[in-house]
């Protein structure tokens, strides 16, 4: 079955539309950074998510695919590769660090300011980087 008119399997394809669903969460969840309750309940929600695909799609596909990225005669697909790995490895990690200090801050009452603006802001665009290079190796592999 092919969503997106492409090649690449199924679960590729939803893995896709729910990254396209999580940047626009990102981007409604900066856009609405007060109440900082509403914002990092969005925040939580895209990092859980994200960390779901990540887990569920994104690592299997790299160890099941390992070979072949070696074998890639292709300059940027190893370098798309690398670079969205490594960017959304450092975003997830902030994002994982932001989501666990709001939710231990709701958990015992406390402010819920759960890391510096410039640290967020950094995250965030690494998590828009992050899924260019994912946009960029769907697009270069399956379409």
């Amino acid at each position: 079955m092919i969503i997106f008119g492409s090649t690449s399997p199924i679960l590729v394809d939803i893995n896709l539309f729910i990254q396209v669903g999580l940047i626009t969460m990102l981007l409604f969840g900066i856009y609405k950074r007060k109440p900082f309750l509403f914002h990092g309940k969005v925040m939580a929600i895209s990092t859980l998510v994200n960390l779901i695909t990540i887990i569920g799609v994104m690592i299997p596909s790299l160890i099941v695919n390992w070979n072949s990225f070696f074998s890639l005669p292709t300059p940027p697909g190893p370098s798309i590769i690398l670079i969205h790995s490594l960017v959304g490895l450092i975003a997830i990690a902030f994002a994982i660090l932001f989501t666990s200090r709001f939710l231990l801050a709701l958990k015992n009452s406390e402010p819920l300011l759960c890391g510096k603006r410039r640290t967020m802001w950094v995250t965030a665009i690494l998590w828009l980087y992050s899924f260019g290079g994912g946009l960029a190796f769907y697009i270069f592999y399956y379409l």
